[in-house]
């Protein structure tokens, strides 16, 4: 024998949550506290380290720069010769290792 199945009736739009209007979404800042500068072409990524005292820049220019994070002095430059996509801090504290992606131009 055949059971008679009871279908919910829910409105479609009752579903969906209210979303807040964007001017309530603000995750960024609005005022500029840190300004990194010395690269001649786009930066492509950024990597800040485990200690969040250094920062490392990759870019379009083909330098990788480690910068101090409380002064925004460039401490050092890496020339690697093509474009450098992405730069990582190795997350164990312990040991300041990065990596660098490098691509062709």
């Amino acid at each position: 024998p055949r059971e008679a199945k009871t279908r919910l009736d829910i409105d479609p739009d009752s579903l969906l949550p209210q979303l807040p209007s964007p001017a309530e979404l603000r995750p960024f800042p609005e005022r500029l506290s840190s300004r990194f500068v010395g690269h001649a072409g786009r930066v492509l990524s950024v990597s800040v380290s485990p200690s969040g005292e250094h920062l490392l820049s990759a870019s379009a220019d083909g330098t990788v720069k480690l910068w101090e994070v409380e002064t925004g002095r460039c401490e050092r430059t890496c020339s690697l010769g093509a474009e450098v996509r992405s730069v990582r801090w190795c997350p164990n504290g312990e040991t300041a290792v990065a990596a660098a992606v490098v691509g062709v131009k």
